[in-house]
């Protein structure tokens, strides 16, 4: 009897301190998103430059992990998901694997987001929200 009480005991400690891995919801990412400013540093002090008509694009991040990009930028990337609270990886069109890790960060009422790669120079694009 003892060693029933015991072992119920034991493993309602287990369940109760066991976590669920969290869930990341890609809601605030989900809209079309226009470049505004890109980050850039060579090695020394960087600085933000504003968008110019040769580096303005757009991203979509559709609700369906679907993503569209007018730019040069990651890589042809198709897909995405949402790996962590600040981590974006774009997935290739044509075999569905990663292509880089992206940190990103929404701001102001998710109207502005920033994504960085993770890349050796400092380097980010900023983003606002053209429709979400």
């Amino acid at each position: 009897m003892k060693k029933s009480i015991l072992l119920a005991l034991c493993s309602l400690i287990v369940f109760a301190c066991k976590k669920d891995a969290p869930a990341y919801s890609n809601a605030g990412l989900i809209g079309k998103w226009e470049l505004t400013e890109f980050y850039s540093s060579t090695g020394g002090g960087g600085s933000w430059q504003s968008a110019t008509d040769a580096t303005r694009h757009t991203v979509e991040f559709m609700s369906d992990g679907t993503f569209i990009s007018d730019g040069f930028l990651y890589y042809g990337a198709t897909a995405y998901t949402q790996t962590d609270s600040a981590v974006i990886e774009f997935l290739h069109a044509q075999n569905n694997t990663a292509v880089l890790d992206y940190v990103f960060e929404l701001e102001n009422n998710n109207s502005q987001l920033t994504i960085s790669p993770l890349c050796i120079e400092g380097c980010s694009y900023r983003y606002k929200a053209i429709s979400n």
